[in-house]
């Protein structure tokens, strides 16, 4: 899961990259066609890189047995209650120890 997460997280940053890039691209106009240029070539970079990264969360998927990204969320939250759940039980052990060995004794 913690790979899922990170191959999230480079998605949206990648994301995020292409999306400045072509707010540049449409701010930089027409006189500047090598600049132009240079900022395609580079949202074409980020766009190959951002399929390698979609191909790769998507067999982190079917590796985590998801269908899609919903089923990921789905199975994420689960796992950060059952986490909870646990570190909630691991807290209260000793005050119910405690407990039973007041009520034994």
């Amino acid at each position: 899961m913690a790979r899922y997460r990170a191959k999230r997280n480079e998605l949206t940053v990648l994301k995020s990259k292409r999306k400045a890039l072509r707010n540049e691209l449409v701010n930089l106009g027409m006189l500047h066609p090598i600049q132009a240029g240079k900022l395609n070539k580079k949202i074409a970079e980020i766009t190959e890189e951002m399929e390698d990264v979609i191909s790769e969360r998507n067999m982190l998927l079917t590796k985590l047995d998801c269908a899609d990204v919903k089923e990921a969320k789905a199975l994420e939250k689960q796992i950060v209650s059952a986490h909870d759940t646990r570190n909630a039980i691991l807290t209260k052990t000793p005050q119910l120890r405690n407990r039973i060995e007041q009520l034994c004794a």
